[in-house]
């Protein structure tokens, strides 16, 4: 009878263990997530001025890093072709 409340025991703190594990890796994830859905609405307006922030190192940090390429490159182009109007 003790390993068996052993065991249960273990199962459930190993449970919590991943499921607060889980909790906190979804909530990094959509942090990350809403600063570049954030970045992509503000470069869709037509605000250049205001710079991408990279937040991570992994998959959402370099979708992160070319937003912020894509919004200086378009922030270039914007002033040459405005350069070239006058």
């Amino acid at each position: 009878m003790r390993a068996a409340t052993w065991i249960g025991g273990a199962s459930t703190l190993a449970f919590l263990a991943l499921l607060c594990a889980g909790f906190f890796l979804v909530r990094g994830v959509r942090r990350a997530l809403a600063l570049a859905v954030a970045a992509a609405r503000r470069i869709a307006g037509g605000d250049l001025r205001e710079k991408v922030a990279v937040t991570s190192r992994d998959e959402l940090g370099d979708l992160q890093e070319a937003m912020a390429e894509m919004n200086e490159r378009l922030a270039l182009v914007i002033g040459e072709v405005r350069g070239g109007a006058d």
